[in-house]
């Protein structure tokens, strides 16, 4: 079909396309067709729910592999339909006598897959501190951080978000594995 459609040079463009278009949805491609055109409604439904200027606020539950819980907070602004940046602080509680926080921004490129649901990688970057507390002595010391991940948005209603997100913190001599699990206000 589709030969006949490329050399018929007395069919005008448009029939080549028709007779194209006919050829799938005739074919064995119907489904994947179906299911294409399914994706692209849910992809736009979400697409037109995170427009550019579109701002949230945010707070994380955070579990660090190297510095136990912690909690923080985001704020989250569209740059375009579906890139956004997003400060953060993060502050872990002492554990084995050392408290972290840390302070950055993350840049994260949002793909709807579902009507209420985008998935996200993010790279961020910022500053890091821990500080070991003793009795009579404590030290701190600060670094430059780099973080990698992936994240998923689930939107619950018209104003609030969840979000679950597990990122890679690189920091000189302390490297560690984090995920947050968030809740943000969208206005």
């Amino acid at each position: 079909y589709l030969k006949k459609a490329k050399t018929d040079q007395n069919h005008s463009s448009r029939s080549s396309v028709i007779l194209i278009y006919y050829t799938i949805l005739k074919g064995k491609n119907m489904k994947k067709l179906t299911l294409l055109i399914v994706c692209l409604i849910a992809g736009m439904a979400t697409a037109a729910a995170q427009s550019q200027g579109d701002k949230a606020l945010g707070l994380n539950l955070n579990y660090a592999s190297e510095t136990s819980f912690g909690l923080g907070g985001k704020f989250q602004y569209n740059l375009t339909n579906h890139v956004r940046i997003e400060p953060e602080f993060n502050y872990y509680f002492k554990h084995d006598h050392v408290s972290f926080w840390d302070l950055g921004v993350n840049f994260i490129t949002s793909s709807p897959v579902a009507a209420d649901v985008a998935i996200y990688p993010a790279v961020g970057l910022g500053y890091a501190n821990a500080k070991a507390h003793f009795d009579e002595y404590s030290a701190s010391d600060g670094k430059f951080q780099a973080k990698f991940g992936v994240g998923a948005d689930f939107k619950l209603g018209s104003a609030w978000k969840l979000n679950i997100e597990p990122k890679y913190q690189l920091v000189d001599g302390f490297d560690q594995f984090i995920i947050n699990v968030g809740l943000a206000y969208c206005f």
